[in-house]
């Protein structure tokens, strides 16, 4: 009877602690309605785009874009930055205020750390050919691929921790020796490209290339002596783990429920943003997340995807509906062609001739598409790149 009492302690204790711990917490400042869950907070592994959109606020990159601007980049966790007369060097010099979540000072080491673990084959960042410009960066990368798959045809027996840690050292150490990224010092990253890229300082501003916090990522990481590889534990991305330098971290992840982000206290942010908290709520069906945005549920829905979308619009031209907004976005909608001389079956393919494209592009009444049938605001262009959407860029 005694063993009995003790087991039901002990399940009401748990059931205590996991009702404490699912809590509801108070009304974030800012609640966001999103379509689906954030996939991971790992910035080199991030593909969509509302993971992206995430990483701007928990993640602070070299440079920003200047959104009240005219768009171009100005300075985030490095406060300037120097290019060489050839454009193939970038110093960046990093803030000397920067700081983790946790307090630690932001380095360059960090920023390294990153982008070497975005380079390792290992991570399978899929947005890794974006460092393939830099000096050495795609030799290495395919040199280690090459390795990992000598290591992988090894025998068993030779498949030893000890032989995956060397191998990783060994990595390490060809880095540092043939790939144009270093920490000069700890406020002070130098890029060595192989030739000038225009685009370079928005790459560098892209959510991928954040810098994540080496002593965090080291404590969940392992050498795998079957692949020689480095496996991740992500629980380093939970909130009770992850440590951020941006100007939000997060704090509670109710997995397909919700995200909650607070102010990083230790951010040394020249304003300070109108929310100090803000919760994501996923919601996939899109006729619930609008009835749940118009009883109250949230502040903001970002991504509206519903067919009556023209409806809603003419009845805040009425004066209905007031809350609904139709912006611009940086993307265009267009038709994919076939282009190749011959179809699957031989014949010769009609769209091959380019001729035969423009016709059809002419024969496309777009304004009609647009304003009788889309009907939410978008603007025909004969262009790809949205016209006025990079400044000094005029689509030929």
């Amino acid at each position: 009877m005694q063993k009995v009492l003790a087991i039901l302690g002990v399940l009401l204790a748990g059931l205590v602690a996991a009702i404490a711990s699912d809590r509801p917490l108070p009304r974030a400042d800012l609640t966001v309605i999103i379509p689906n869950d954030f996939f991971t907070l790992d910035p080199g592994r991030m593909t969509y785009s509302h993971d992206l959109r995430l990483s701007y606020g928990i993640y602070e990159q070299l440079g920003r874009w200047d959104t009240k601007g005219d768009f171009r980049i100005v300075p985030a966790a490095a406060e300037s930055w120097s290019i060489s007369t050839d454009g193939r060097r970038y110093t960046f010099t990093i803030r000397p205020d920067a700081r983790w979540s946790n307090g630690e000072a932001v380095t360059a080491g960090d920023f390294a750390y990153a982008w070497r673990r975005v380079l390792m084959p290992d991570t399978a960042s899929k947005y890794v050919s974006l460092l393939f410009d830099v000096e050495g960066a795609k030799e290495f990368y395919d040199w280690r691929a090459a390795r990992l798959a000598d290591y992988a045809a090894l025998p068993a027996e030779a498949r030893t921790p000890e032989a995956a840690r060397a191998l990783l050292d060994e990595s390490y150490a060809r880095f540092d020796e043939t790939v144009g990224i270093r920490a000069i010092d700890r406020r002070t990253l130098e890029v060595q490209l192989d030739k000038p890229v225009a685009y370079f300082l928005d790459l560098v501003s892209f959510g991928v290339l954040s810098p994540v916090y080496p002593p965090l990522l080291e404590r969940f990481g392992r050498v795998d002596p079957g692949s020689g590889g480095v496996e991740m534990d992500y629980d380093w991305t939970k909130p009770e783990h992850i440590v951020t330098n941006g100007y939000y971290t997060p704090t509670s992840w109710r997995f397909k429920r919700s995200m909650r982000i607070e102010l990083n206290p230790h951010h040394s942010m020249p304003e300070t943003p109108g929310a100090e908290s803000i919760e994501f709520l996923p919601i996939n069906d899109p006729n619930t997340s609008v009835l749940a945005f118009t009883t109250g549920l949230a502040d903001w829905h970002m991504n509206l995807d519903v067919d009556y979308i023209p409806d809603m619009l003419e009845r805040k031209e009425s004066g209905e509906f007031v809350d609904i907004h139709a912006v611009p976005a940086f993307g265009t909608y267009f038709w994919s062609f076939n282009c190749r001389p011959t179809l699957n079956d031989g014949r010769d393919n009609p769209l091959h001739d380019a001729g035969v494209r423009r016709a059809l592009a002419l024969a496309v009444d777009k304004e009609l598409l647009a304003n009788n049938l889309r009907r939410t605001g978008e603007k025909p262009t004969d262009v790809f790149v949205p016209p006025g959407s990079i400044p000094g860029f005029e689509s030929p």
